[in-house]
């Protein structure tokens, strides 16, 4: 009687132990936010604007995704503070981050554990009250994954620097990883204050990829009377990382049409080819040398 009851025991703390990991497991990782371009080559000041843009707005990215999964990685330290059924709370915990400052999770799921809910929420004391400052679903509709950050409401909650926010999905398919980000005036330690972004990348797993990039900013920096225009980049590379780029800047300095460029790049993102709709910028090289003949435009966001 005593060895099965034993046995019984040691059954159900293996239940809880794989219950806890499948709700850990619906928070967003460095493994699903990883991004990376072929042969992760470094920029030089001579390479392909679209090129040097696309390795920057790369680590802008993993930037921000660490900022995410950082938070996430501070939770999985610890075993849950509470367990139901379909309800998982982790903390309060100090958080090292901010020193003196708590944080704490919940988390809820569907009954047949499709779909999950949490949010994160801080404290300057242990027993709250609790500010939610990023929040998320896992396993609703197209996406694997969306989630918001506030920093407005971590600013308030603990005295973090910055303001703005983030809104972020990821699609994790054998194929390709999609993911999509915006950020509204959004500025922290990791970024600077601006207007609203949109950023969009397709990555496969044998290397080729898609970036989309949109943003208002000022295309002419260092002028008298600095006005913004509306500028959109794709860039496209193959498995070798050999790319292209188009991108339309509207607005501004350039009134209706705008100006479309043109500019492809070898894999270590030397220019081979550029082109504009105005003339602006000297033609180099020739379109064969790019990997693709369409002029492509930002249609995923």
């Amino acid at each position: 009687m005593i060895l099965w009851l034993a046995a019984c025991q040691g059954s159900l703390s293996n239940a809880i132990f794989y219950e806890d990991a499948d709700f850990l497991d619906a928070l967003p990782s460095g493994e699903d936010l990883a991004v990376a371009y072929p042969g992760d080559p470094v920029v030089d000041a001579d390479d392909a604007l679209y090129f040097t843009t696309t390795m920057q707005t790369f680590e802008g990215f993993r930037n921000w995704s660490l900022l995410v999964t950082t938070v996430s990685d501070t939770i999985r330290a610890v075993p849950p503070a509470e367990r139901g059924e379909d309800l998982r709370i982790w903390g309060p915990g100090v958080w090292d981050a901010y020193p003196g400052s708590f944080l704490r999770l919940e988390m809820t799921r569907s009954s047949d554990h499709s779909l999950y809910v949490w949010t994160f929420q801080a404290s300057e004391m242990s027993d709250g009250p609790w500010t939610e400052f990023m929040s998320g679903v896992t396993g609703d509709g197209d996406w694997d994954a969306r989630l918001t950050w506030d920093q407005d409401a971590l600013s308030e909650a603990v005295g973090a620097e910055g303001s703005g926010s983030l809104e972020l999905r990821y699609f994790l398919h054998e194929d390709a990883t999609v993911i999509d980000l915006e950020t509204r005036a959004l500025a922290t330690t990791v970024g600077t204050p601006g207007d609203s972004t949109a950023m969009w990348f397709e990555l496969t797993p044998e290397g080729a990829g898609e970036f989309q990039l949109a943003q208002r900013m000022d295309a002419n920096p260092g002028e008298a009377f600095p006005i913004d225009e509306y500028v959109e980049i794709v860039s496209r590379w193959d498995d070798a990382g050999v790319g292209r780029g188009d991108g339309q800047v509207e607005g501004g300095d350039y009134p209706y049409p705008g100006l479309v460029l043109t500019q492809c790049w070898t894999a270590e993102g030397a220019l081979s080819y550029q082109e504009d709709s105005e003339g602006v910028l000297p033609v180099e090289g020739t379109a064969a040398d790019c990997p693709y003949e369409d002029v492509a435009s930002a249609d995923a966001l």
